[in-house]
């Protein structure tokens, strides 16, 4: 088994060590959205087996466009947890978006923490044979794992990427439950696809601003009796992933909308009780019989916690990608 050389962006991934693999991570540090870095990352990589973007910005385009220039031996470029948008109507966003397409074909694997990447593939013409499912992680597990929860009076919901709070509110208003909305300012939502544009927020329900740290989440979440994401409909990544794993760690019944984050990876009265998305009533429905039927809650509560346990934490989850990139690095040899 030879050496696998690995380049990347993400210091924590330095120390994964997958067992069975020989494996070496180094890192070089990026500036997001910089030509200057696409190019250090280039001249850097030709001596490498692999180069490893998570989370990249605009520097993983100029890093695919020259790589359209050279020929011979390349490493494997692969790209973790991108985050994707539908594409744009505009004509000036039409005609970006092509010449994105085109640069995603330099691409040659994608690490995903959803398992239907349909949506992907529709609208950035990425095949499914470029993309991995590798499960997330539970974040913050340390202070989850050591939290003591109860169960509290009221519906939890939060976030802010592609997050559908329009139709929690709708669902809520036919409810006698009391809510709570946690969620940055508009701006910073607006950057991450949630639009709280005509938001009407029933008077049973508490719109609450989220300071940005760990604890806030945890501590509201904690304090719930159980957890609903509305997870909007033009989502076609991982919007939801880490917010419904932390719930479940925290022993939540969660209830959450049918999106990517969720097919062929939970099962609905499983692990978390699933509803279509922007449909109110069935949303109501499903809150109402959770929280009215205690068994019921726990029981999936139980299931759920077991299930986020079981993916562990940071370090878990960088093994985990250490391992896929090592297996398809040596696949190519």
């Amino acid at each position: 088994m030879r050496l696998v050389r690995v380049l990347t962006n993400v210091r924590r991934l330095t120390g994964a060590s997958p067992p069975g693999r020989e494996i070496r991570i180094d890192h070089v540090p990026l500036r997001r959205h910089s030509l200057r870095a696409g190019l250090l990352l280039f001249a850097k990589s030709r001596s490498y087996d692999a180069i490893v973007l998570y989370q990249p910005g605009r520097e993983l385009f100029f890093l695919a466009a020259l790589r359209c220039l050279t020929i011979g031996r390349r490493p494997l470029f692969a790209v973790v947890d991108a985050v994707f948008s539908l594409p744009r109507r505009s004509a000036a966003g039409r005609a970006a978006d092509a010449l994105k397409r085109l640069l995603w074909k330099k691409v040659d694997l994608l690490i995903l923490h959803v398992r239907d990447c349909s949506g992907i593939r529709a609208s950035w013409g990425i095949p499914e044979s470029k993309c991995r499912y590798v499960p997330f992680k539970v974040n913050s597990l340390e202070a989850v794992a050591g939290l003591g929860t109860r169960e509290g009076d009221y519906v939890f919901t939060g976030g802010r990427s592609r997050r559908d709070f329009h139709t929690f509110c709708r669902a809520m208003e036919r409810l006698p439950y009391r809510g709570i909305i946690l969620t940055p300012r508009e701006e910073e939502n607006a950057e991450h696809g949630t639009l709280l544009e005509g938001l009407a927020v029933p008077a049973n329900v508490e719109l609450v601003r989220d300071d940005g740290s760990s604890e806030s989440w945890i501590r509201h979440i904690a304090s719930s009796k159980l957890a609903v994401f509305c997870i909007a409909p033009e989502a076609i990544g991982a919007s939801g992933v880490g917010a419904y794993l932390l719930a479940m760690a925290l022993g939540k019944c969660v209830v959450i909308t049918d999106c990517p984050a969720v097919r062929g990876i939970l099962t609905n009265g499983g692990e978390a009780i699933l509803v279509p998305p922007r449909d109110p009533a069935e949303l109501a429905e499903a809150i109402a019989r959770a929280s009215e039927d205690a068994e019921r809650r726990r029981a999936v509560a139980e299931r759920g916690r077991r299930y986020a346990l079981s993916l562990g934490g940071e370090e878990d989850l960088m093994r985990r990608i250490a391992e896929t990139l090592a297996r398809e690095a040596e696949s190519r040899t």
